[in-house]
């Protein structure tokens, strides 16, 4: 780059020192080095010969015997240059060069400027090999963290190259607004630590976070995601380092004052340019290839880029035939397929259409991206088959990239007049909403047709709430048919008792493992909507009804099970000995609360909406309530606050003498 490296004793303050203007003082009257004579070691029998070869070198002004033993004799050489400048070294290279051939060879030079160019010698040694170590170090991290090879490569080239255009943007600062004659020796060195710790360390934080959203969504938008996630915090930290190391400045030490502007700018290079252009530039351009020799999962963007539906999707991502997939998302192509077949198994539309295919495309990223669950996906593709239908009937074309505002309103409207409930059209809106910003966002459309199309406000009904005599009046019934040892009606109470306790839907329920109860601490894990797992407790009642139909109940409704494996895992058995399914569930509650007063689906969220009602009437938080429910949405929740306002409001209204 051009630049000097190595500044003199005189050259490392910003403002003279008295020791300093002392120095320049002297070496107008006297010879520069006068104030720090260069001390010769030699043997005493050749002391005068080593004396006049050293007087006769350029750069030494003078010289003379000092102390003598009669072994070795000292002799004081006054340099002609400034303490530790490079004149200086020069002159005590040429001095230990011409030492080497006078006599025995046995004469040694010391002093100030024969210390600091030995310093200066081993610093130089010092760069030569921990920079190369630091960064065999600093790959090897990368490629364990980021199990790849050609990521930390092009990370630590921006590292370094971050690194050079710091210094060079440093040197010219120094040279054309600072006046300082040149950078430090111990500045390069500690500037390249802090520039790959810190640049290092963003890298990882960036690259990282790209490496799991690429497993969705694919290396490149995987990485526009990490952009926007974690840009705000690279960018403000950043910014504070900058300004910290920026401090540095006003100290009255040169090599500080250098190390702080060369890491400053290293800084705000790592952060606006590297972090934000050059690292998405590489992963954009390696595309697949960025994590090598790492292979990419399977993304959505991979199967409609093969123009594959749901059903040939399973067969491509299945690891057994050949494909890079995880078994989760095996499972979740099968799932779509599955899921889309029985929701309408003669397509969305009779005839095969671009619309069709879009629809079906979307239902697979919906599967995969957010992992919805066959009945989410089941409803989906219903909603949308109206819009396909509706869409065939009107004439229009079937072409996702011509729907337009004006046909979905119609749309809309039309489903108004069939006489649907205010709460099915809002559904139905929702999703054609989410299809058409989908549309735009993989570019399919060139806008988002839905984006104006306003949803009716769905009807407000409080959902049905059992009081606690009545949940305890059905729990007793139930514990009274248990005490007979019968196996079903052991399930049944074990069944409502961890509805009620758990607040789970009846999915969750029925989806339970033997694996998945922790007894000691009463703790159930449970896999929710989006395939989000989340731990829920359990009372005692529920413990010990657990434990009687585990003990009592199951092994013989187990005794029946097909040699399919499903009652080895399966929680709660149905009479046939397999996984007891939804509509038992429904079919058991149903028959519980058919003879109770109160109006409302008679079904197992019943006892769901009465668990977090009467959380909340016993003063639980709402937010403990919400992470029981398992509510992505805390304004989910806030409905139980209202019926319990309302069991207030009846209570009051019922008791007050003035009411």
């Amino acid at each position: 780059m051009g630049a000097n490296v190595g500044l003199s004793q005189n050259e490392r303050f910003i403002e003279k020192p008295e020791a300093v203007v002392g120095q320049e003082v002297l070496a107008d009257a006297f010879s520069a080095g006068s104030s720090s004579p260069a001390a010769v070691i030699v043997p005493s029998d050749e002391a005068e010969e080593t004396l006049a070869a050293l007087l006769a070198l350029d750069g030494v002004d003078a010289g003379e015997v000092g102390e003598s033993t009669d072994e070795w004799t000292q002799l004081d050489v006054t340099i002609d240059a400034d303490p530790e400048s490079a004149a200086a070294f020069d002159t005590i290279e040429r001095m230990r060069a011409s030492l080497d051939d006078i006599g025995t060879g046995q004469a040694l030079v010391g002093g100030i400027d024969a210390q600091a160019l030995d310093a200066a010698n081993a610093q130089e040694r010092d760069q030569a090999i921990v920079i190369p170590l630091i960064l065999v170090l600093v790959f090897i991290v990368l490629v364990i963290l980021l199990r790849a090879l050609l990521a930390p490569l092009l990370l630590l080239g921006a590292v370094v190259a971050s690194y050079f255009s710091a210094v060079g943007i440093g040197w010219i600062l120094f040279q054309t607004v600072f006046g300082f004659p040149a950078i430090d020796t111990t500045v390069l060195l500690f500037s390249f630590l802090f520039l790959v710790a810190l640049g290092i360390d963003y890298s990882i934080f960036l690259v990282t976070r790209a490496q799991e959203e690429a497993e969705r969504l694919g290396i490149k938008e995987g990485m526009i995601r990490a952009l926007a996630a974690t840009g705000a915090v690279i960018t403000s930290a950043g910014i504070l380092l900058a300004a910290v190391f920026a401090v540095l400045g006003v100290l009255p030490l040169i090599t500080l004052t250098q190390i702080g502007i060369i890491v400053c700018i290293g800084v705000l290079i790592d952060t606006l340019l590297v972090r934000t252009v050059i690292v998405p530039a590489f992963a954009f351009i390696a595309g697949d290839r960025f994590f090598w020799p790492r292979k990419p999962r399977v993304t959505i963007a991979d199967a409609e880029a093969r123009g594959l539906t749901a059903q040939q999707m399973s067969t491509v991502v299945n690891p057994a035939d050949g494909g890079d997939a995880e078994p989760e998302l095996v499972a979740r192509a099968r799932r779509t397929a599955t899921a889309a077949a029985s929701a309408h198994p003669e397509g969305v539309h009779a005839a095969t259409t671009e619309l069709s295919e879009a629809i079906d495309a979307y239902l697979r990223a919906v599967a995969l991206e957010r992992g919805a669950s066959p009945h989410t996906l089941r409803a989906y593709a219903a909603d949308l088959r109206t819009l396909a239908e509706f869409v065939e009937k009107s004439g229009a074309e079937a072409d996702p990239a011509l729907l337009d505002l004006e046909l979905l309103r119609e749309w809309a409207w039309h489903q108004r007049d069939a006489g649907l409930a205010t709460a099915t059209l809002a559904r139905r809106t929702s999703t054609v909403r989410g299809f058409t910003a989908w549309l735009a966002r993989t570019g399919r459309a060139a806008a988002d047709a839905g984006v104006r199309l306003r949803a009716p406000r769905p009807d407000r009904s409080l959902p049905r709430v059992l009081t606690r005599t009545q949940v305890d009046e059905l729990l007793a019934g139930l514990a009274d048919r248990a005490a007979t040892d019968d196996p079903n009606a052991l399930r049944d109470l074990a069944v409502v008792e961890v509805l009620y306790a758990s607040a789970l839907r009846v999915s969750e329920l029925v989806g339970l493992d033997l694996d998945s109860i922790d007894d000691g601490r009463r703790t159930l894990r449970v896999l929710g909507k989006g395939a989000k797992e989340r731990v829920v407790p359990y009372g005692l009642p529920a413990s010990r009804a657990l434990a009687a139909y585990l003990d009592r109940g199951r092994p013989a409704l187990a005794s029946g099970a097909p040699s399919d494996g499903q009652a080895e895992a399966a929680l709660f058995l149905g009479a046939r000995g397999k996984r007891l399914s939804t509509r038992a569930v429904y079919t058991l509650v149903a028959g519980l609360l058919a003879d109770l007063p109160g109006s409302g689906p008679a079904g197992p969220h019943a006892f769901r909406h009465s668990a977090a009602t009467h959380l909340l009437d016993g003063g639980a938080d709402l937010r403990a309530v919400q992470e029981l429910l398992g509510h992505a949405s805390l304004g989910t929740t806030q409905i139980y606050t209202h019926v319990s306002a309302e069991r207030l409001a009846a209570a009051y209204r019922t008791a007050h003498p003035r009411a």
